[in-house]
């Protein structure tokens, strides 16, 4: 997915990994950061809401190559180069950006508790209960952003 990506948004990229060889040239590899980096907000620190983008990808369950197709993209324009790191760890994203830019939709199916709610059962259990006892048809969905 990296490949492609080089191949259709950054230019610098195609020479980054030479044909047939995942070995990446550090010249070009420094020169796609500075892209990267280019206009840039600088932190002297971590401060709130901002994050490495590992711990971002971390959090949404995701590839950090997916946080860097965005950033590319121009999908996510908050980004800042923490002043005194080097490299690829200087990188930092707004995580309120990530998650508009990368965050899927959550399901629109209800949970038993807000069907419960919905029809007055005021213990979301006996509900539970009943599904688990086969006297009420329910779906199991898994969420995506848990």
């Amino acid at each position: 997915m990296c490949r492609e990506m080089a191949a259709r948004s950054i230019p610098l990229l195609n020479q980054l990994v030479a044909k047939g060889s995942s070995v990446w040239n550090p010249t070009y590899g420094q020169e796609f950061l500075n892209q990267v980096l280019t206009g840039a907000t600088q932190l002297r620190q971590a401060q709130h809401g901002w994050e490495h983008i590992s711990k971002a990808a971390q959090r949404l369950k995701i590839g950090p190559g997916k946080i860097i197709e965005a950033i590319v993209d121009h999908k996510i324009t908050r980004v800042a180069n923490r002043i005194g790191w080097e490299g690829f760890s200087a990188i930092h994203v707004c995580h309120d950006d990530v998650i508009a830019a990368l965050r899927p939709d959550p399901p629109k199916a209800k949970s038993i508790e807000e069907f419960a709610n919905t029809f007055g059962i005021n213990q979301p259990a006996h509900l539970k209960r009943m599904i688990e006892d086969r006297f009420v048809q329910s779906t199991i969905l898994r969420n995506l952003i848990t």
